[in-house]
């Protein structure tokens, strides 16, 4: 019993330090998307990195971006 608690512990305690670790990185393309940028900015906050292609837009999505 005690030893299973202690084995449940010893996981926790790894499971929060991979956690810590682990990193989020987002690639997106995108073209023409001025309506949706706002939403997905906001969506993928919480990354640590982000990269988004302009493939062409001739909507401002590319301006837009670099303001967020």
């Amino acid at each position: 019993m005690a030893s299973d608690m202690i084995k449940k512990a010893c996981e926790n305690v790894n499971l929060r330090l991979m956690i810590n670790k682990i990193k989020l990185a987002v690639y997106a393309i995108c073209k023409n998307e001025i309506d949706n940028v706002e939403a997905w900015v906001k969506n993928f906050s919480a990354a640590d990195y982000v990269c988004v292609l302009d493939t062409g837009s001739e909507d401002g999505t590319w301006e837009k971006l670099q303001e967020l």
